[in-house]
């Protein structure tokens, strides 16, 4: 049987729609045909928020990975620069106290020659000024200049400041132009030791030194400093860290935090 030719309409069901058969749609048997439309919505709605979790998922591990990398990179890089500039500092430190020790020395055994010298020189004779004792003790100086290439200058300079001997001509005419202060606070010392001076310029020269001194007494009560000049440039040298990307600065300072010198050079005359 041939179904009579009109218009149809689905019946409903929950969650459908009602839906018209177009005009000319036969159906087999006698019933009027039912359509039933699938609710799409629900299931659109949950694949999108499974896709959204997905990508919230994979953005958030990718995240999580690139965090790791960059932590473990920066903690790699910062033991790498620790590991740099503590050899930086303690060969620079060994290179240091080999060189100022050895100058330390120098002027304790300076000041040992001078007192002996004082001593044997005879009456009426003696005197640390005497034309004898002059030669000797300028030839001895000179002697331990010759031995450290660091220094520029050795000379035995009085309370007012004239220098007894010199190893070079001009020191003896002119003195040493320490900075202010500086001879005074060697002689006070209470006992005798390494003092260091602050950066300055010699204006004979126009050359960056420190000055390294030490106090001996006399025999006949005299005070005297034994000094040394050290030349600025060849200290920095010993600073040299060696480091080829040339971005690590290392400095010398005091206890109080005065700069003494530095690799590289800087300005740190007054």
């Amino acid at each position: 049987m041939i179904c009579t030719h009109k218009k149809a309409e689905t019946r409903g069901i929950a969650g459908s729609k009602r839906l018209a058969l177009p005009d000319g749609l036969r159906c087999a048997g006698q019933s009027i045909c039912t359509l039933r439309a699938i609710p799409m919505q629900g299931s659109l709605r949950r694949v999108r928020w499974a896709v959204l979790s997905a990508a919230t998922l994979l953005i958030l591990i990718v995240m999580a990975l690139a965090t790791t990398l960059l932590y473990r990179d920066h903690a790699e890089a910062l033991e790498r620069a620790r590991t740099l500039v503590t050899r930086v500092a303690q060969n620079s430190e060994a290179d240091i106290n080999r060189n100022l020790v050895s100058v330390d020395m120098m002027l304790a055994e300076l000041s040992i020659w001078i007192t002996q010298e004082r001593t044997e020189t005879p009456p009426p004779s003696r005197g640390v000024q005497t034309l004898g004792v002059e030669k000797n003790l300028s030839r001895l100086v000179r002697a331990a200049l010759q031995q450290n290439l660091m220094l520029r200058d050795i000379a035995v300079i009085a309370s007012d400041g004239s220098a007894l001997i010199g190893a070079r001509p001009s020191t003896q005419r002119l003195g040493l132009p320490m900075p202010a202060g500086f001879l005074d606070a060697v002689l006070q010392q209470p006992y005798a030791g390494l003092m260091v001076s602050a950066p300055t310029l010699n204006p004979l020269n126009s050359e960056r030194v420190l000055y390294l001194a030490r106090s001996q007494r006399l025999p006949d009560g005299m005070v005297v400093a034994v000094v040394a000049e050290l030349q600025l440039s060849l200290l920095s040298a010993l600073l040299n860290p060696e480091d080829d990307s040339q971005r690590l600065t290392v400095t010398l300072e005091k206890e109080s935090g005065q700069l003494l010198v530095s690799y590289p050079m800087v300005d740190v005359a007054p």
